[in-house]
């Protein structure tokens, strides 16, 4: 009889133990962007507004506006873009990552970024196809051309 309490004192002991260094490894985990809740404000290299919100697990409302660059074979043009992505979401990784890429109306955007505790920055690519009136100087007509449109760029933000 003496024997088994022994062992079921031991045993607790060892519960105890494996639950404390558990509680302790839970502790050390990063809590994926815990302290990235809230909304960011910024700005695109082009100096073109960006906005979102964050919440602890995703990137919603994300706008932004940028310059695009469309060129078919004999006309080019700059034209400015807006985008929201307002439902669409993009789920926040541990590493506070995310990626969000949808298609609407012809637009296929892809915004990919880091949200850190005070501030944000990433990627914004948009491409999308377009038809125009071109001056063909071969012809010398007005010939509807298919335009492609894109544009890479580089954005940051700060929490407001």
């Amino acid at each position: 009889m003496i024997r088994h309490t022994f062992v079921l004192v031991r045993d607790r002991r060892r519960l105890w133990i494996a639950w404390i260094l558990a509680l302790a490894a839970l502790a050390l985990i990063p809590v994926a962007s815990a302290g990235a809740s809230g909304h960011y404000k910024g700005k695109t290299k082009q100096k073109e507004p960006v906005a979102f919100r964050a919440t602890s697990s995703s990137v919603v409302g994300f706008t932004a506006t940028a310059s695009v660059f469309c060129m078919s074979a004999n006309k080019s043009e700059i034209e400015i873009r807006s985008i929201a992505a307002s439902p669409h979401t993009g789920r926040i990784t541990a590493g506070g990552k995310f990626t969000l890429k949808y298609v609407k109306g012809g637009d296929h955007v892809t915004v990919s970024g880091k949200v850190g505790s005070s501030s944000a920055s990433g990627r914004l690519e948009i491409r999308y196809s377009k038809w125009w009136q071109a001056f063909n100087p071969a012809t010398g007509y007005y010939v509807g051309e298919a335009a492609a449109c894109q544009v890479t760029t580089t954005w940051t933000a700060r929490r407001t």
